[in-house]
């Protein structure tokens, strides 16, 4: 639900959509706290981007070897009619 307010009025501040029980004086130093306590959550955020690379990376690795392993196994298949059982007793 939106907050309707007559034109004439201002609209609500940032502490009236807050609610007064979550409302913090915004000072010099509660910003710079709020920042300081944001100081790992770049580092961790760059760290998972990385990880995420890494992922499709060996994702995609795998899929262009499955890829590759499934066409050997069809040309194998084409090339032997006679099946994985009659070669090993053609082996033997």
């Amino acid at each position: 639900m939106t907050y309707q307010y007559h034109p004439i009025e201002a609209p609500p501040s940032s502490q009236d959509t807050i609610g007064e029980h979550d409302a913090q004086e915004l000072t010099a130093d509660s910003i710079q706290s709020m920042l300081h306590s944001f100081g790992g959550i770049p580092e961790y955020v760059r760290k998972l981007e990385r990880k995420k690379i890494a992922a499709e990376k060996s994702r995609d690795a795998k899929a262009t070897k499955i890829t590759h392993l499934e066409a050997e196994v069809e040309r194998y298949a084409a090339c032997e009619p006679l099946g994985v059982e009659s070669n090993y007793a053609m082996q033997a």
